[in-house]
């Protein structure tokens, strides 16, 4: 009886290469690390991390007294090298999108929230 009422269908979407709307995408370059090997990422996470705490540290062990400055810097070259790096095909990541981030941002707004409140008690 359950036999005779499941009915399989088929669509046929025919050949989409001919259709005008068909979105055609952008050939990228190989990037130069392979998922299956991340000994290359690990490494530079790690040395970068190293780099960035013993500066921070050297710098505002003295008397500097703009240590949000040094922030700004720091992520101003991060951000330049990350997407140079992208241009050059040495890394791929996806490109930025406006749901996503807008999804995001209300997690992020909330546990900010929840951490304050949890800090003042």
């Amino acid at each position: 009886m359950a036999d005779e009422k499941k009915r399989d269908f088929a669509i046929e979407m025919g050949d989409l290469r001919d259709h005008p709307n068909r979105h055609v995408p952008q050939s990228r370059p190989a990037p130069l690390v392979s998922r299956s090997n991340p000994v290359l990422p690990v490494i530079s996470y790690c040395a970068s991390s190293i780099l960035m705490t013993v500066t921070n540290k050297y710098v505002l062990g003295g008397h500097f007294n703009l240590p949000f400055f040094l922030l700004c810097v720091q992520s101003v070259v991060c951000v330049v090298a990350i997407q140079s790096c992208k241009s050059s095909g040495i890394i791929t990541y996806r490109d930025f999108n406006n749901d996503e981030a807008r999804k995001c941002m209300q997690v992020y707004t909330l546990l900010s929230y929840a951490s304050i409140g949890a800090n003042s008690v």
